[in-house]
């Protein structure tokens, strides 16, 4: 007989207890609250949990673990087997629910499933509620190593990238709520103002670009070959394309000194040769088909807009402008305005 089978199973066909009119609601609140929590110790990982796991996990008496599973079976919410109990086929209601209130439409999935295989990593929806951003939604990229978010996690607006962009058009009463909520306390507000102000600025600059590259290119969905581009200066990548610190970085960054010469990774016309918030000195060239490379943090510049420059043209200087601590060269590929890793193009 195994261990499950040895545990107090309720009976299914038993008629099911009414609630005792006498009990006190903070006694009814706390029995709502500890099903919630045995309902939750369900995942994908975990799809069955045994009385015992239940009450190593609550910390409950296990009279009491019995009675909060029996209810929650006779109600169809848990579903009793011979090695634990699993979802019970009473939830299928809710999640039919649930999935036709929070499904994405179409063109949203497909630009999840877009952004994902682009850059590579796995991309997340997020709703705000209250003090917390819940993620809604999920398309796992192609190399994702861990999963540190699921869906329907709730995660505190006080920290990380994502409440960043959330928080960008919250009022002042919100984020001195937000603050209050932190370990911070209310002199958080500060630093979230900064991140909300960072966040614009990001979004401006990344939007600037994309609209003149847009308007240079024209229409477009010419994807040019993967061949053909050179190194615009001799170094070692000192941070790849991808997620760091919460968002995305668009480029690489080469390391090499103050004031190397950079050169024109393929011959093309200078779209933009301009300071562009966090890039600094920044030059945009548009090689035809959708494609365009950038350089950033330039000391100075030796093209301007609109000029035509051949491949291997010095176009600038590698520097030290905008948000950046130490001479190098941010090196991006966008294809149709869209950033994507240099290395695949190189």
């Amino acid at each position: 007989m195994t261990a499950a089978a040895e545990e107090r199973r309720p009976d299914r066909n038993a008629k099911r207890a009414p609630v005792e009119a006498a009990e006190a609601p903070g006694a009814a609140v706390r029995s709502v609250q500890r099903a919630l929590e045995i309902m939750s110790l369900l995942t994908e990982d975990q799809p069955l949990v045994t009385i015992r796991e239940i009450v190593d996990a609550t910390g409950l008496a296990k009279t009491t673990v019995i009675r909060l599973v029996h209810t929650l079976e006779q109600n169809g919410l848990l579903w009793g087997t011979a090695n634990g109990y699993m979802a019970g086929p009473g939830l299928w209601r809710w999640a039919h629910l649930a999935q036709r209130s929070w499904e994405l439409p179409p063109e949203t999935q497909r630009m999840m499933r877009e952004l994902a295989a682009r850059h590579r990593e796995t991309a997340n929806v997020y709703v705000v509620r209250d003090l917390y951003r819940v993620c809604v939604a999920q398309q796992e990229g192609p190399q994702t190593l861990r999963q540190v978010v699921h869906i329907g996690d709730e995660l505190p607006l006080w920290g990380g990238a994502v409440s960043k962009v959330l928080l960008r058009d919250a009022p002042d009463s919100l984020l001195l709520r937000v603050a209050r909520s932190s370990p911070y306390g209310e002199g958080h507000v500060r630093r979230l103002r900064e991140w909300i102000d960072e966040a614009k600025a990001l979004a401006a600059a990344d939007a600037r670009v994309r609209g003149q590259l847009a308007a240079a290119q024209g229409a477009t969905d010419t994807t040019p070959s993967a061949r053909g581009l050179i190194w615009p200066v001799n170094g070692p990548v000192t941070s790849p394309f991808g997620y760091r610190w919460g968002r995305l970085h668009a480029g690489i960054d080469i390391g090499a000194p103050y004031g190397t010469p950079i050169h024109a990774a393929a011959a093309g016309t200078v779209v933009l040769a301009a300071w562009t918030g966090g890039y600094g000195n920044y030059t945009c060239i548009d090689h035809g088909g959708g494609l365009a490379t950038c350089y950033a943090h330039q000391s100075s510049y030796a093209v301007s807009a609109g000029a035509q420059v051949s491949q291997g043209q010095v176009i600038g200087y590698v520097g030290n402008t905008g948000h950046s601590f130490g001479p190098h060269l941010h090196f991006e590929v966008r294809i149709n305005g869209n950033p994507v890793d240099p290395l695949g193009y190189l």
